[in-house]
This record gives C-alpha cells, structure tokens and sequence, in this order.
C-alpha cells in the first residue's frame, strides 16, 4: 500500500521550529559554547549564525575546534568579533564551570 503523504512529516516545518527554539535559548543566554562541531553541515552553520544574530554581545565559544572547524566557522560568519575559540580538556572547562 502507498502512504498518505499527509502523514509523513513536514521536514521544513520540523527545520523552522527547531532553529526557533535555539534562536529562543540563544537569546537569553551570556554564554553559548559549541563542543565537537565540525561545521561541514550546513545546519551547524547556520545554527551559529542565528546565535550570532540573536545576541551580538553574547560571547560564542568553540571549544577544541581542529583547524578545519574553525576555518568553517569563520567562513560561514566572516567578521564575528563575539566568536572566539578555545584549547580546554574537559576537565578543566567543567572545572570553570563549577567556579
């Protein structure tokens, strides 16, 4: 049997309400870090633009980026004074944290 594309879901509807919901988080936040990011997909770029956008003056961290990453990064943003990158074992980041 074919099924009912009524009930498949709506991937675009699913895409803005997500990027919604971070633009939201982003919003009240004084600190955002990105841990692990690669920034090859197109999502994760756009996801650091949005928090750029929404808090201009919120400091953006990339923590442990590799080379590839932070050249990404930077490219999917160009001049972003608020984005800046850090070297940190976890243990001393989590160790910060609890400061």
């Amino acid at each position: 049997p074919q099924l009912d594309r009524a009930v498949e879901p709506d991937v675009d509807d699913f895409s803005v309400s997500i990027l919604a919901a971070l633009r939201a988080a982003a919003a009240g936040a004084d600190l955002v870090l990105f841990l692990g990011i690669s920034f090859e997909q197109s999502a994760s770029c756009e996801y650091l633009r949005e928090v750029l956008a929404a808090r201009p003056a919120c400091a953006v961290v990339l923590v442990n980026p590799d080379a590839e990453a932070a050249f990404a990064a930077r490219s999917a943003v160009g001049d972003a004074p608020a984005l800046k990158a850090l070297a940190a074992t976890s243990d001393a980041l989590f160790a910060a944290a609890d400061a």
